[in-house]
């Protein structure tokens, strides 16, 4: 089980890199062969398992690799975290959907790049969904 798990670990850190390395290719960042590091700036707003990857693939070094010099954020709140976002505080955002979907909904123009988890991580059902006043 646990190469499994390793494997999974490996395969959503591979993604998390290719997904920030794409961004900054379409923002134009410059090259990497610059003697300088490109500054980004992340934030996460939860200490939970769900950030794993971030924090392997900060602590690991991938990063820098990779020519980035990479500052992790931890802001308390979604929807802080969103604001901070917009605001062009930070760079990338490693958020629940909610702030950010109901950022869109008001109009926020972002990007969403993508997840780290292959299926939904929350569920919650309604008993009373099968109620004539429900449907």
């Amino acid at each position: 089980m646990q190469g499994k798990q390793r494997a999974f670990i490996k395969q959503a850190r591979t993604k998390f890199i290719l997904q920030q390395a794409f961004c900054l290719v379409l923002t134009g960042a410059p090259a990497r062969a610059q003697s300088r590091p490109t500054p980004v700036r992340t934030a996460y707003s939860a200490l939970s398992a769900g950030i794993g990857t971030l924090w392997l693939t900060q602590e690991e070094g991938h990063f820098k690799k990779h020519g980035l010099d990479s500052n992790l954020i931890y802001i308390r709140g979604g929807t802080t975290a969103v604001q901070a976002l917009l605001a062009g505080e930070i760079h990338f955002g490693h958020l629940s959907p909610v702030p950010m979907m109901t950022a869109w909904a008001q109009g926020a123009d972002f990007v969403w790049i993508g997840t780290t988890t292959h299926q939904m991580v929350q569920y919650r059902e309604n008993s009373r969904a099968s109620e004539p006043e429900f449907i």
